[in-house]
């Protein structure tokens, strides 16, 4: 199981979830090893801050995406009833 945790060192920088205690990842990342939506919540108001007080959710979606460090295979994982990336759903 991976433990997700708000990473923020101060109040000026982007907080966004980060992996705790990860090693090489080994295994097919799953949906339970994804940051679950509640926890995109305030990463998002930070993200809207960074781009300027005003963004599409495309652009949100993009500066999360580039400020969290997710790789391809977390970004591959999707639903089983559709082909949408369980990552973005969440942020969504």
């Amino acid at each position: 199981m991976v433990v997700w945790q708000q990473a923020c060192s101060c109040r000026d920088a982007p907080c966004y979830p980060r992996r705790v205690g990860w090693g090489t990842l080994t295994a097919m990342t799953s949906r339970e090893d994804l940051p679950p939506y509640w926890e995109w919540m305030y990463p998002t108001l930070r993200a809207v801050k960074a781009l300027g007080g005003s963004a599409t959710g495309r652009e949100i979606t993009d500066q999360l995406i580039d400020a969290a460090g997710f790789n391809d295979d977390e970004l591959a994982v999707t639903y089983d009833t559709r082909d949408k990336s369980v990552l973005v759903d969440r942020m969504d």
